[in-house]
């Protein structure tokens, strides 16, 4: 008998590969903001959710910044760039 699994974050880098790897072997739901099984923003929503075996989380945030950090990003780039031109 198959194990149930629900893997979150379905289509981000981790979550796709581990989608692929798995699909087939168990039955797997997804659970992404978009193209998944459960389509949900789980910092808005919690769904109800099937009743599983395992859960697999490879869902975050990434690639956000906030201003502060994109001003200081900017900065410490211009930075760098200057550096390299005055060698």
């Amino acid at each position: 008998m198959k194990r149930n699994i629900l893997l979150t974050g379905s289509n981000g880098f981790l979550g796709k590969h581990i989608s692929f790897k798995l699909n087939g072997e168990f039955n797997l739901f997804t659970l992404s903001r978009t193209n998944s099984d459960i389509n949900c923003d789980l910092s808005v929503f919690q769904p109800i959710l099937p009743e599983v075996d395992i859960v697999i989380h490879s869902a975050g945030l990434a690639h956000i910044l906030t201003q502060s950090n994109r001003k200081e990003n900017n900065f410490r780039s211009e930075e760098h760039t200057s550096e390299l031109q005055s060698r």
